[in-house]
């Protein structure tokens, strides 16, 4: 129905905010490469369950509980988003000088939605003739991203000598939120960057 494209398309776009928070938190925790490779898991591996969605879904009379299963499926591939982008910021950032770090990263970030068009491009190509070849594709697209995932665990990354003081949740959540805004006002082409 159109209310479940709806959830689908808004899952992303509900579930990026939370990276400015997860940023912070994640800034301080221990072990990055065993949150990533956890959250790898967690996020890529429901993926592999597409293989079992039978053919021809909108004729079996499960349907409902296929459409259902899909929302909660891309659900867990989309929470992964608020943790992976911000570590993968610090493993980066723990790399490279702050000048030099910005103009790679954009210019990742422009590589990966051209290769995200012509992707969606051929996946609707490919959809077009054959509307089950998704049960094939996302799976296919789990393990890949999975890979990813531990290959970006690969990326040297020094932990701080001096642990954060640890804030009251309140007191943290403010402080995030300030310094957020502060950034987008006073930092003008970050504030470009994002609003384009």
């Amino acid at each position: 129905t159109a209310v479940h494209v709806g959830i689908f398309f808004q899952l992303s776009a509900f579930l990026m905010p939370l990276s400015i928070f997860f940023t912070h938190f994640l800034a301080r925790a221990k072990n990055k490469k065993r949150i990533l490779t956890i959250t790898a898991i967690i996020s890529r591996l429901p993926l592999l369950a597409f293989l079992f969605f039978p053919s021809h879904l909108t004729q079996s009379g499960h349907s409902a509980f296929y459409i259902h299963a899909f929302l909660l499926i891309f659900l867990f591939y989309y929470l992964s988003v608020p943790i992976v982008l911000p570590v993968i910021n610090l493993f980066l950032k723990s790399n490279y000088r702050p000048g030099r770090f910005g103009m790679l990263y954009s210019i990742s970030l422009s590589l990966n939605q051209v290769i995200l068009f012509v992707c969606t491009l051929l996946f609707g190509a490919l959809l077009n003739k054959d509307a089950d070849i998704y049960r094939y594709v996302y799976p296919l697209m789990g393990v890949l991203g999975a890979i990813a995932i531990f290959i970006i665990t690969l990326i040297p990354y020094k932990e701080d000598a001096e642990p954060e003081e640890v804030l009251p949740f309140r007191k943290e959540f403010k402080n995030v939120l300030s310094n957020a805004l502060f950034i987008m006002r006073e930092n003008k082409a970050y504030r470009d960057f994002q609003i384009g």
